[in-house]
């Protein structure tokens, strides 16, 4: 494996004085800002997003002691890099597959539109 370091270093002696070493974990910057308007731009965040989403909408409902009128599922799958996605979960009596996309500001507000 080949690793690219944002430094200047000739030899080993000199990226041990980064303090980098053999069996460190090498990550990508996620480049990540937070907009004034409250937008959240970042690489890679696809997955973390529908996750924090899902237990945003589980805390509110937790919260609020909300339950919804229909049985509502929540689902997060690994399989999505690979092609399969939900479909190897969907519950059978599922009668409504619907996705929400919101700003984090307005999830009170479209929450109650679903109940």
């Amino acid at each position: 494996m080949e690793v690219r370091l944002d430094e200047k270093v000739h030899n080993a002696e000199d990226v041990g004085k980064l303090g980098i070493n053999v069996g460190d974990f090498v990550f990508y910057d996620p480049r990540a800002i937070i907009t004034d308007s409250g937008f959240i731009k970042s690489r890679h965040l696809d997955d973390k997003a529908g996750v924090a989403s899902i237990l945003g909408i589980a805390k509110y409902f937790i919260d609020n002691n909300i339950k919804p009128k229909y049985t509502t599922n929540f689902f997060i799958s690994n399989y999505e890099e690979v092609g399969h996605g939900a479909s190897a979960a969907i519950p059978e009596k599922l009668l409504n597959l619907s996705l929400l996309i919101w700003q984090h500001q307005e999830v009170g507000k479209l929450l109650m539109n679903f109940l």
